[in-house]
Formats: structure tokens, sequence, C-alpha cells
């Protein structure tokens, strides 16, 4: 589906931007679902990872982003790390978050 192609890259793009890069040239990826109780893990090139954590239904605790990120440092520790938190809802403050 032509449209879900193109919606796919402009979230790649999106989130890359957010990173001060420019997406690259998507030549493999690579999906993990609950890595390690992260959300989703994708895997550009051989090269980045794309870390989703979604809490649209909760809440960030116990430091989970700060664990998520080294175990995928641990696991990967030459791939480039683009960490993605999304909740649709606000909630009070996002200090832990800007923090990891």
């Amino acid at each position: 589906d032509c449209s879900l192609y193109e919606a796919a890259n402009q979230f790649l793009a999106a989130i890359f931007n957010l990173h001060g890069l420019t997406a690259p040239v998507i030549d493999s990826i690579e999906i993990k679902r609950q890595f390690k109780s992260l959300d989703i893990l994708t895997i550009v090139n051989d090269t980045y990872a794309i870390l989703i954590e979604d809490k649209t239904f909760s809440k960030n605790h116990s430091d989970q982003l700060n664990r998520y990120r080294k175990s995928v440092e641990s696991e990967y520790p030459h791939l480039i790390q683009l960490p993605i938190y999304y909740k649709i809802a606000d909630q009070s403050h996002y200090r832990s978050i800007d923090q990891a």
C-alpha cells in the first residue's frame, strides 16, 4: 500500500528530525516488539536503534526509560540510539523523561 509506505517514511523522518538528524536512505529495517520490556525497538541500517516506549495508558516509573536505553546499549553497543517517548494525553511533569 503506497499510502502506508509513505506514512512509515514520514514517521521515520520525523523521529530522525526530532533528534537533529536527516533520515537516511533505508536499506534494512528490523522491528522487535517487547525487547526487554521496551515496547518497540527498530534497527535501521544496522546503524540506528529507534526505541519507542508507548505510555498512552500509563506513566513513566522506576527509571524504566534509562533501563531500556542501557539494555539496548548492552545488546547493541554500536547503534546510535534515538529514543521516543509516546504519550497521547498530557502528564503532570516530564522530568524523568527529559533526563533519560
